[in-house]
């Protein structure tokens, strides 16, 4: 039996540029080379995209990543994506690679919460 897992976004209750701050160490401990981002959208205030090459787990083969983090008001949405390079199949490459970064920023955003109520 094949299982597909559901991989979603996240919202976090961070302001913009904490949550922009959180992506950007996640990526940099990823050790993945930077592709396009950071770099905000053309014309849209509030919304960034990060972009990466990693290499997935399976072959060292490359994927394209790309974060996207959008203010929601109060709140700031996070998605990401990643797509490999080579091949039909990813045989769950990809999902793996996202899973294992939102759990990571998941992290982040905790620990980043926990000291600013500390504070």
């Amino acid at each position: 039996m094949l299982f597909r897992s559901l991989v979603t976004g996240r919202r976090y209750q961070l302001p913009f540029e904490e949550t922009c701050a959180a992506v950007a160490a996640v990526l940099a401990r990823q050790g993945w080379k930077e592709g396009v981002g950071p770099a905000a959208d053309a014309g849209s205030e509030g919304e960034a995209t990060f972009g990466a090459v990693a290499k997935s787990f399976i072959l060292d083969l490359p994927a394209d990543v790309s974060v996207r983090v959008v203010a929601d008001g109060d709140a700031t949405l996070v998605d990401m994506r990643s797509a490999s390079r080579y091949g039909r199949h990813d045989l769950g490459d990809n999902a793996r690679l996202v899973t294992a970064f939102l759990a990571e920023l998941d992290q982040q955003v905790a620990g980043e919460v926990g000291a600013a109520a500390a504070q």
